[in-house]
């Protein structure tokens, strides 16, 4: 499963709930009360959709729905993305989700930083931040990387440790290999 998958699948479960609570939202939100979008709460939302490429007129769109009391469809968890994008900068990479009300989620989640090799070829390993270990057998785990996701008027941020497997189409086959012996000579075959 690929990382942005895993944060999307979390998302999907962690930002709705929280968003609707915080916002003081129902299930039901066209019953919500309508109330003006507070001039603070406006210029956030404004530099955060300025930050991510939000056109003017969806930006407009967006605050209208706020303060009717509607429900965005990147908060309200029903809805999939109409287009994602990715890209790495700063040792994390970032997707934006848009929807189909142009509204959007910001997923951040921190890549491992590839520590130092010493000259004798001792790699020194971190006490903080976000680190992998990787196996041979096509597997990595990810160990304390900070995961985050914003809608602009949410932001979950929470650190996170799993693994990844290299998934493989080749259908196994059996091995004729013998192993070779830790310690001496090799064994002739």
């Amino acid at each position: 499963m690929q990382r942005s998958t895993l944060i999307r699948r979390s998302r999907r479960w962690l930002i709705a709930p929280l968003a609707m609570a915080l916002l003081g939202m129902t299930a039901q939100s066209s019953l919500a009360a309508s109330q003006p979008v507070s001039p603070d709460t406006r210029s956030h939302l404004e530099a955060f959709w300025n930050a991510h490429g939000v056109p003017k007129a969806t930006q407009k769109s967006l605050l209208s729905k706020l303060a009717a009391g509607q429900t965005w469809d990147a908060v309200d968890g029903k809805h999939t993305p109409v287009s994602s994008s990715q890209a790495t900068s700063n040792g994390s990479q970032e997707t934006v989700d848009t929807y189909a009300d142009g509204s959007i989620v910001v997923s951040d989640l921190e890549q491992p930083q590839t520590p130092p090799t010493a000259a004798n070829g001792i790699t020194p390993l971190s006490v903080a931040g976000c680190r992998t270990t990787v196996g041979g057998s096509g597997y990595a785990n990810y160990d304390d990387c900070k995961a985050s996701s914003d809608t602009g008027i949410v932001t979950l941020a929470f650190y996170i440790s799993y693994s990844r497997t290299r998934a493989t189409t080749a259908p196994a086959r059996r091995s004729s290999a013998r192993a070779a012996p830790t310690t001496g000579r090799p064994s002739a075959a």
